[in-house]
């Protein structure tokens, strides 16, 4: 039996492939949709990852015996900044500590903390949890305080991102914590 050209009914064949169009977009979109689903799951992995390695930079570089002496010895006592750039060996017994100390070993570790925390690499709660008891009570230190005031005489921009972070991990604290550190780490 030959068909001929004449004899198809073009409506039904059209309505037909029509039908079949749409089922294969729907099954086109919905596959889009499953790739488009699992490249989000991966990106967030991905993130977290990423998060978490830049978690690990800072805290590598916080958490050591230097970095942490002189936390607590800027926390805890009445020192001064020797601005002459000597070498001054850091101890207890005195009460000088050498300003590049104070800024390449202390302050500019956390001016990058305020950088990866404005790059989004960081988020605020885990900062906040990690090293915020650090840097309010760093930040609060009226020699550290005076330090960076005195700095931006030269330098209007040093450690704003400091200055920004510190205001941002206040707001994370109760009203009750507040009233223990200044408002603005700079007046």
């Amino acid at each position: 039996m030959i068909l001929c050209i004449d004899s198809i009914n073009w409506t039904a064949a059209s309505a037909i492939f029509t039908l079949l169009t749409v089922i294969v977009g729907i099954f086109y979109t919905y596959y889009t949709y499953q790739l488009l689903k699992a490249n989000n799951e991966i990106k967030d992995k991905a993130n977290l990852i990423n998060k978490f390695n830049t978690y690990k930079i800072i805290s590598d570089s916080i958490c050591n015996d230097t970095t942490e002496k002189l936390i607590d010895y800027c926390t805890n006592t009445n020192f001064q900044i020797d601005q002459t750039n000597r070498q001054v060996e850091l101890n207890y017994n005195g009460n000088i500590i050498n300003k590049s100390d104070i800024e390449y070993k202390l302050l500019n570790k956390f001016e990058d903390i305020a950088i990866f925390y404005g790059e989004g690499l960081i988020d605020l709660n885990t900062l906040s949890n990690a090293f915020g008891y650090k840097i309010l009570n760093i930040c609060n230190s009226v020699t550290i305080r005076q330090h960076i005031s005195q700095s931006r005489q030269n330098r209007p921009t040093l450690y704003t991102g400091l200055e920004s972070l510190y205001a941002d991990i206040l707001q994370t604290c109760s009203e009750q914590e507040r009233t223990n550190y200044r408002t603005q780490l700079i007046d």
